[in-house]
């Protein structure tokens, strides 16, 4: 950690996107983009983290020892692996003795031997500080809970060919499904398939295994040796009978990690007992597949959380982790971690192969064509309801529906509902009781286009769809003046060929390539829990996953040859690309981007039959990956970027393939900003690698205008990104066969151009004066800021922080009762993706009495609760009382890309008034390796920081000629 004094300079040069002035404004710091304020509309910018909730917060801590874990051991003799079981259970013990000594409320959750000897644990900040120093200790992690997240889709993905052809089926093949626990007893997972054998199983006694297709397992959540699935669970048993209809003859083992949430300590435990199931000490057993359906948004490639740091050890151990990508949207960097460690397989989703889909011949109401999704529990996909037959009203003493409405008071009507506080299902079986015939459910949220209202319920018997929030209250206001006319006519087309509407968009924050593959993930028939042998429809990446791995275990057994790493890298590479953002049939539908759907769907027989893999090697994310994935690159000039690409031929014949690159969409390809250079051929012996490179030149002069920030609302945030991100593939095509893509690696760039300023002195007329140079690639706008510190470069420091600033800007009384915000400013040396990559973060003295009073944060407002569940991937300043998780939500302005981070507070926050304008306070600039982090009193290491002396001052006003 740095500790860097006031420097002597008083100014600096700022660069903004879009200003148009000389002096730090309001307007200049949001640099083009709507405010924080703006997107909030009048909801109250409070709220408060609780520790311990899914909420960010570490839950607990991993604690990995120095001492190797049993997997470093995997060539030794029974003997030697009992006596380092022994030895690792000692180190265990000491740690755990010396944790109480620091702190005798400690609480040990979990321990673990075999991917790494360690111990999960709960205990006071000083005390984890005060054990990282203890010499058995190697590092300390914080561990984050989770929420938890089909023969028509085998043929789709054509495993139904490789299972029918004799290939593979999945036998002798292990999955280890890390969910709510298995129903072992229900019949499509081999068991008695009788709701009298669900009901004898003792939940809290070990069952004699194996059971049906369940080997073994247990309950991390409840510490009990039996992972039945209870009846108020069933996502385990959704999940292990997706996985069943791929690969039909897979074995499993069942591992409780999830209840209402899914807490990072049981994940740990799990996935280390699936390094060795039998626990002999020899993890010649491991599993070959792990599934892990659940997760957070914005997650991180960083593999230092606790449950992170095991599943990229796992499968570098010869395990496929296959991860759902997430159900949160199209929202630009939302895809959930942890698919998003860079060696698991992260998992999208896409539309049944066999649905239906629906598209509106007519969508008019009150003379506007309105946007809208069908429901995801209509029983029927062809509906028509016009003004002259259905009345359409919004009764507001009921507005959200939540309630009976009067008997046959809506009878033959169709009714206008508010989404909030009840299920969906629940809003239009009430509409249903009271004779209606159609519901329209508006959003509760500006700026989030229709609500995509999901769930199931038998009773539904009338259809509905969801609307804008925007296109509700145009309605209400419409009715208030009298009846309003519409016409609404729905078709059914099929549903094959689209992305799933609910599917997490990548890329990760931190620019890896996730999602990296898609499969069905809607309206799948799964086993139902405590049913014997029923079965349920449902939806989501939670069952595109465990497909997925399903496919993983047939290419497991039918290429025994291929490691875990390239058995991922066949599968991506044979994927089909013909993927649409809508079903193919729609009218409107158009190719899907990369970052949405990775690789493309998976395609089974075509993988099975791949003599070749390729992948690229990235010491960055320190994984091999299928695609040529460049990430965020901030451009000033023309720049080469290139990657080594290796060609392992598995076969016993020479192969030559010719390549070209096919860039997805045709107006990138007309912006003319990339040039490639590629072999035109490249040739791979029998049995031997190859490496070749894949050079890409960027002119950044010629790329499009960037607009896609913290704050753009979430339908403008796709299109934004989509128009500026670049993306293709590498095809390789055989001469020898009928394919004009034998294999592929999709590629992906966030390219950016920026300005580049040169600040230097010269006398002019026996004048010191400042010259501004601009050597970018684009425009810049200038203005001052006053600069408190700056910090020596440091090449090894991820988020290394260069510069510290702060301003006073005035600003209406509406926007800060004080009419003043105070403006810090953190520099860094590199540009950021997404500024969940890194804790950002303030700590003011106030008092200058040596101690913090008030702290500024980067924070992902969806963490602050429901209030701000309308705002995902959104970033805000959480301004609180020093180690306080609770206070008010401010501005943080940030461009996607840019190095400058600036956080704000007004003075009344903080407890500043206009007459302390010309004070001096202590600061602290500091940044944290770890987005999720809320400040430094809980005992993160600070991954760099400036201190500084500062005055409450406005940015100097420079004069520019």
């Amino acid at each position: 950690m740095k500790h860097i004094g006031k420097t002597a300079l008083a100014s600096a040069i700022g660069l903004a996107l879009s200003c148009g002035a000389t002096a730090a404004t309001l307007e200049q710091y949001k640099m083009g983009t709507q405010s924080v304020k703006d997107l909030l509309a009048g909801k109250e910018a409070k709220g408060s983290i609780v520790k311990d909730q899914a909420q960010g917060i570490p839950s607990s801590y991993y604690v990995v020892l120095k001492q190797a874990g049993l997997q470093d051991l995997r060539s030794a003799d029974p003997a030697s692996i009992k006596a380092a079981s022994a030895s690792i259970a000692d180190s265990v013990q000491s740690v755990t003795s010396a944790l109480f000594t620091l702190d005798r409320d400690a609480q040990v959750l979990a321990t673990t031997k075999n991917l790494a000897s360690g111990l999960v644990v709960r205990a006071s900040a000083s005390a984890l500080q005060q054990l990282q120093a203890n010499p058995a200790v190697a590092s300390v992690y914080p561990v984050y809970d989770s929420k938890p997240m089909a023969v028509d889709s085998a043929v789709y993905m054509k495993a139904d060919a490789v299972v029918k052809a004799g290939i593979a089926s999945g036998k002798g093949i292990t999955v280890a499904v890390l969910d709510t626990g298995i129903d072992y007893t229900h019949k499509a997972l081999g068991g008695a398939g009788t709701v009298e054998a669900y009901n004898a199983v003792d939940p809290r006694v070990q069952p004699t295994w194996p059971q049906g297709k369940v080997l073994g397992g247990y309950d991390f959540v409840n510490i009990d040796p039996n992972p039945i699935d209870p009846r108020s669970g069933g996502h385990g048993t959704f999940v292990a009978s997706s996985v069943n209809a791929i690969a039909p003859d897979v074995d499993f083992y069942g591992y409780t990690v999830c209840a209402a949430n899914c807490p990072g300590a049981a994940q740990i435990g799990a996935l280390d007992a699936a390094l060795d199931p039998n626990d002999d000490g020899d993890i010649s057993d491991r599993v070959d597949v792990i599934n892990m359906s659940l997760g957070s948004d914005v997650g991180t490639t960083d593999a230092t959380s606790g449950t992170q740091f095991l599943i990229q050890k796992a499968a570098t151990l010869g395990i496929n982790m296959v991860i759902s990508a997430g159900n949160d949207g199209p929202n630009p960097f939302i895809v959930g971690g942890p698919s998003t460690t860079p060696n698991a397989l992260s998992v999208g989703a896409m539309t049944h192969p066999t649905g239906a889909s629906v598209i509106f011949e007519a969508n008019d109401i009150a003379g506007n064509k309105i946007d809208m999704i069908p429901s995801a529990f209509n029983t029927v996909s062809e509906f028509s309801f016009n003004s002259t037959a259905n009345q359409l009203v919004f009764v507001s003493a009921n507005a959200q529906g939540c309630t009976a409405f009067a008997a046959g008071s809506l009878t033959g009507k169709a009714v206008l509902i508010d989404r909030g506080t009840c299920n969906f299902t629940t809003k239009v079986i009430n509409a249903q009781n009271a004779g209606a015939a159609f519901v329209l459910i508006a959003n509760n949220a500006a700026g989030l286009g229709p609500v995509s209202a999901g769930g199931s319920d038998p009773a539904v018997a009338i259809p509905s769809v969801g609307i804008s929030k925007e296109d509700g209250d145009a309605i209400k206001a419409a009715l208030a003046n009298g009846d309003v006319t519409y016409s609404i006519v729905a078709k059914s087309i099929s549903s094959a060929g689209g992305l799933a509407t609910f599917t997490s968009r990548g890329p990760s924050i931190e620019g890896l390539l996730k999602p990296e593959i898609t499969a069905p993930g809607t309206n799948i028939v799964m086993a139902a829990v405590g049913t014997g042998d029923k079965t349920a429809l449902n939806s989501g990446t939670s069952f595109s996953g465990p497909m997925t791995a399903g496919a993983t275990a047939l290419l497991r057994e039918a290429m025994p040859n291929r490691t875990a790493q390239e058995v991922k890298a066949t599968l991506m590479n044979t994927a089909d690309m013909e993927v649409y953002t809508l079903p193919k049939a729609h009218p409107d539908t158009e190719l899907a981007p990369i970052s949405a759907m990775g690789a493309g769907l998976v395609n089974v027989d075509k993988a099975v039959k791949l003599p070749v893999a390729a992948w690229v090697d990235d010491a960055k994310f320190n994984t091999a990956q299928a695609a040529l994935s460049f990430g965020l690159n901030t451009l000033t000039e023309t720049t080469t970027l290139t990657k080594t690409v290796t060609l392992k031929n598995f076969g016993t014949e020479p192969k030559t393939y010719s390549l070209s690159i096919q860039d997805r969409f045709a107006n990138d390809t007309e912006t003319g900003a990339l040039s490639w250079v590629i072999p035109e051929t490249v040739t791979v012996a029998p049995g031997q690698s190859t490496k070749f490179d894949v050079t890409v030149t960027i002119d950044p002069t010629k790329l499009p205008e960037w607009e896609l920030a913290n704050t753009s609302e979430l339908t403008e945030k796709n299109a934004q990104l989509t128009t500026v991100e670049y993306d293709g593939a590498l095809i390789f095509n055989d001469a020898t066969t009928d394919a004009v893509n034998d294999l592929h690696l999709v590629y992906h760039i966030l390219p950016r151009a920026n300005a580049a300023l040169e600040l230097s002195s010269r006398f002019i007329d026996n004048t010191s004066v400042k010259v501004v140079k601009n050597t970018g690639a684009v425009e810049a706008d200038i203005f001052a800021t006053q600069l408190v510190g700056t910090s020596e470069k440091d090449e090894s420091n991820p988020y290394d922080l260069r510069a510290a600033s702060l301003d006073v800007v005035q600003v209406p009384t509406t926007y800060c009762t004080s009419g003043l915000l105070l403006a810090p400013t953190l520099t860094l040396e590199n540009g950021l993706s997404h500024i969940q990559q890194v804790n950002v973060g303030v700590d003011l003295d106030i008092d200058d009495d040596g101690k913090y009073d008030h702290q500024l944060n980067s924070l992902l407002l969806t963490r602050l609760g429901a209030n701000f569940a309308a705002f995902p991937a959104v970033m805000g300043t959480f301004v609180t009382p020093y180690g306080d998780y609770s206070g008010s939500v401010r501005e943080l302005f940030h461009s996607v890309g840019q190095r400058s981070v600036t956080l704000a507070a007004c003075f009344e926050d903080i407890g500043l008034s206009a007459a302390d304008l010309g004070r001096t306070i202590g600061t602290r600039y500091r940044t944290i390796n770890d987005g999720s982090a809320i400040g430094a009193d809980w005992g993160p290491e600070l991954n760099d920081s400036i201190e500084a002396e500062a005055e409450l001052v406005s940015a100097p006003t420079v004069t520019l000629t």
